[in-house]
C-alpha cells in the first residue's frame, strides 16, 4: 500500500502551526527541511545541533507525526561545469554542502529518519547572470546530454557523497529537478548506473520535473526507468505552454498534465510502492504563494488528490 507525507515548506508558517496544519489535514507523516521559530531566520537541518534536532522530534511527535524524509537542500546551485576533474572536493561550494549533507546524515540517523534527500549540480549557466542558458537544449534533447567528461566530474561527485549515506546508514535520495542533472528519468537512470548503483542510492522522483524538460513520456518510459531506484515521489503537477522557452505553471493535482492515475496504477502492478510525497507549488512567485492559508488549501486539496487516486489504483489491481 502507498504511505502519504507532507512537504512542511510549503505552508509558509512557523513550525508549530505547519505541524498543527498537517495533522489537521491528515498527514501522519512529513518532509522536513528543518525549523522556523516566528520571525526568526528558518534552521536548516544542516545547521541543527543535538539539542535542537531532539527539540524538532519531540515537537513533531507532539502532533502525532513522523518525519520520514530530510532534506538537506545540498549540490543544487553547484554548478557541474565549475567543478575539475581530479579536484571535485577542492571546489569551496563542493566542499562546504558535503558537509552539510553530512550533517543532516547525522541528524537522520539520531531521529531514525531513514532517508535524506540531496540535489545533483546545476546545469551550465543554471544560476546567475545569463540562466537557463542551456535550456533550449535540454528541452530539444529531452533533458540534455552529458558528455563523457561531465559523467566523469557526476562520478566523483558522488563518491563522497554516497559513502557518507553508506557511513551514516541512511538512504540518499536524489532529487529530480529540472535545473539539476537529474532532470528527467532517463538522466537519472545514466547516472545511477554509471554509479553502480549502490543500494543507499535512491530516488524522489518528480513527475512533473520530467515533463517539463521535455519527458512527454514520463507516465510511461519514465516509469519503466525509476523502477529499481524510486522510493518517494514529489508530487506537484504542471502545465507546460512553451517548452523551449521553460514557459509553464503549476496546478492542482489533477488540473495539470501529469498522469498521476496512470503512473500511481503502473507502480501497483509492478509492486512498487514509493511514498508519495505531496507537495503544491501552486501559487509560486506570486503574492499569493507566500499567503498561509491559500498555501493550506492548495496542499490540502492536493493530499485529498492523491489520496484518491492511491485507493483507485489499487482498488484497481485487487
Amino acid at each position: 500500500m502507498f504511505e502519504l507525507a507532507i512537504d512542511m515548506s510549503e505552508f509558509r508558517v512557523p513550525t508549530d502551526d505547519a505541524l498543527a496544519r498537517a495533522r489537521q489535514i491528515g498527514a501522519t507523516q512529513i518532509y522536513a527541511a528543518g525549523v522556523q521559530n516566528g520571525e526568526d531566520a528558518p534552521l536548516p537541518v544542516t545547521a541543527m545541533t543535538d539539542a535542537q534536532a531532539d527539540d524538532l522530534a519531540r515537537r513533531v511527535a507532539a502532533h502525532e507525526l513522523r518525519i520520514v524524509e530530510l532534506n538537506s537542500g545540498t549540490f543544487k546551485q553547484v554548478h557541474l561545469c565549475e567543478l575539475e576533474l581530479g579536484a571535485v572536493d577542492e571546489h569551496p561550494q563542493y566542499a562546504e554542502q558535503l558537509r552539510n549533507l553530512e550533517r543532516a546524515l547525522q541528524v537522520a540517523q539520531r531521529l531514525d529518519v531513514p532517508a535524506v534527500t540531496c540535489f545533483a549540480f546545476a546545469w551550465p549557466g543554471e544560476y546567475g547572470p545569463g540562466a537557463k542558458s542551456t535550456w533550449p537544449m535540454r528541452w530539444a534533447t529531452r533533458g540534455g546530454l552529458i558528455s563523457n567528461t561531465d559523467m566523469d566530474k557526476l562520478e566523483q561527485a558522488f563518491a563522497p557523497i554516497l559513502a557518507l549515506a553508506e557511513r551514516y546508514e541512511v538512504d540518499l535520495r536524489v532529487m529530480q529537478m529540472a535545473w539539476n542533472y537529474t532532470n528527467t528519468s532517463g538522466n537519472f537512470r545514466r547516472i545511477a548506473e554509471r554509479l553502480g548503483s549502490p543500494p543507499r542510492l535512491r530516488l524522489k522522483w518528480c513527475p512533473a520535473d520530467g515533463l517539463n524538460s521535455g519527458e512527454l513520456d514520463v507516465a510511461t518510459a519514465g516509469l519503466r526507468n525509476v523502477l529499481p531506484y524510486v522510493s518517494s515521489i514529489h508530487i506537484k503537477d504542471l502545465a507546460v505552454h512553451d517548452g523551449p522557452n521553460n514557459g509553464f505553471r503549476y496546478e492542482l493535482v489533477g488540473d495539470g498534465q501529469v498522469a498521476y492515475g496512470q503512473i500511481l496504477s503502473g507502480l501497483v502492478a509492478a509492486g512498487c510502492y514509493p511514498l508519495l510525497s505531496v507537495a503544491s507549488h501552486v501559487g509560486g512567485g506570486t503574492p499569493d504563494g507566500n499567503d498561509p492559508e491559500k498555501t493550506t488549501d492548495w496542499l490540502r486539496r492536493n493530499y485529498q488528490t492523491v489520496t484518491r487516486l492511491a485507493e483507485a489504483a489499487v482498488d484497481a489491481r485487487a
